[in-house]
């Protein structure tokens, strides 16, 4: 993978930011280090110093920075091989430029709420500025990372975050996420990536066996008392063991906050949205043959459910590869087959993966226990929810 010399910081002199940076001390002990992460935030030129403690830089995603260190940091939280600055701005070459204020994407296509005693509301659409994120997801991120540090579950490492102080978008201030990575590579890996591999260089079992590692990745969250809410395929990481890991969590709930109903359908919706990001690749080169050959969604709820379990439920569960060959292949930003798509997904779950989850919340002492009718109750009360926001 091609490292930049920080084209970023080269052509920004234009720009220079007022910041507000807070660190979780004593994670970055290194003061260099820090003043090289705060100058290069603010969009300020690095000096001689600075620049010497990095390799190289990379763009990740458009609006985030990967600067990739000389030599691994070693802190209290492990050995780090590179800095992630997540909603920076356009950190490609051709535009660098800070986050923009005039134009704006929705991030949460189905936003939905599900009260204490699972009744469904419909929550307001945040949209987000194009290249940056607003405080209020910055701030959710960093405090839903610490929970999975603390608990030592595969993502990144919440070193700090910071506000935009003059940068506001619809009345928030904007800010920033700094967080470390193990492995810098693997950011740029992703389990959707998959989807565009040539048939003739792919490695099915090895496919196969990613996405197993990722539906064993979600469930240990889940039992770790935490829902990313963000599961989708390209959020999923592959390190260069093969290790999986979460790369995304500004929606992420913990279970300690929820009632045994939002528990249940908020970890049903997190199947469902990452089902619904396998279908949204099936038009791409390789979709329909890597859904065939390496059978991408079995290998997941294989992974999620368990072996006992998926082979208990084998009948319950189906051919998930099959259901999504029956749905009409997506179209980009289209709107109307999609949402239909996505409710008959929804209906997969509710009315078939949500028998298999009910054993999974029954160990784990949950008491909100519906039968395969009030299951299909509940899928029309979340179609009416999401009909009034997709």
């Amino acid at each position: 993978m091609q490292l930049n010399d920080h084209y970023l910081i080269a052509n920004c002199s234009p720009f220079v930011l007022r910041t507000i940076v807070n660190w979780n001390s004593p994670l970055l002990p290194i003061m260099a280090l820090r003043k090289a992460i705060e100058d290069i935030v603010a969009w300020r030129k690095l000096g001689r110093e600075s620049r010497a403690l990095f390799q190289g830089f990379l763009p990740s995603g458009g609006r985030s920075y990967l600067c990739v260190l000389k030599k691994p940091i070693n802190t209290p939280a492990g050995q780090f091989s590179a800095i992630k600055l997540k909603a920076v701005g356009n950190t490609e070459p051709k535009d660098p430029h800070p986050p923009k204020l005039d134009k704006s994407f929705i991030n949460n296509l189905f936003k939905i709420i599900v009260e204490e005693n699972g009744s469904i509301a419909v929550g307001p659409i945040h949209s987000q500025p194009l290249y940056g994120r607003t405080m209020d997801r910055v701030t959710a991120e960093n405090e839903f990372l610490r929970l999975v540090n603390k608990k030592k579950l595969p993502a990144p490492y919440a070193l700090g975050g910071g506000e935009y102080p003059d940068l506001m978008f619809q009345g928030q201030p904007l800010g920033f996420n700094i967080l470390a990575l193990k492995e810098w590579g693997a950011d740029n890996r992703r389990l959707g990536n998959c989807f565009f591999i040539d048939h003739q260089a792919a490695n099915d079992d090895q496919l196969g066996y990613s996405f197993e590692q990722a539906g064993k990745v979600q469930r240990r969250y889940n039992d770790e008392g935490l829902i990313p809410s963000d599961c989708h395929v390209f959020n999923f990481a592959i390190t260069d063991n093969g290790e999986v890991i979460l790369n995304d969590f500004g929606s992420g709930k913990n279970k300690d906050d929820l009632t045994h109903p939002q528990t249940a359908i908020y970890q049903l919706l997190d199947l469902a949205r990452f089902i619904f990001s396998v279908y949204l690749l099936r038009g791409e080169p390789a979709g329909d043959r890597f859904l065939v050959h390496a059978r991408p969604l079995s290998a997941f709820l294989k992974g999620y459910f368990g072996s006992d379990v998926f082979l208990r439920y084998k009948k319950e569960i189906g051919a998930p590869e099959a259901m999504l060959k029956r749905l009409q292949k997506p179209r980009i930003r289209s709107g109307g087959e999609d949402k239909e798509n996505f409710r008959r997904i929804l209906w997969y779950c509710c009315t078939q993966l949500s028998i298999p989850l009910q054993e999974i919340l029954v160990a784990e002492g949950n008491t909100y226990l519906l039968t395969k009718k009030q299951w299909a109750e509940k899928y029309d009360e979340l179609v009416r929810g999401l009909s009034k926001i997709i």
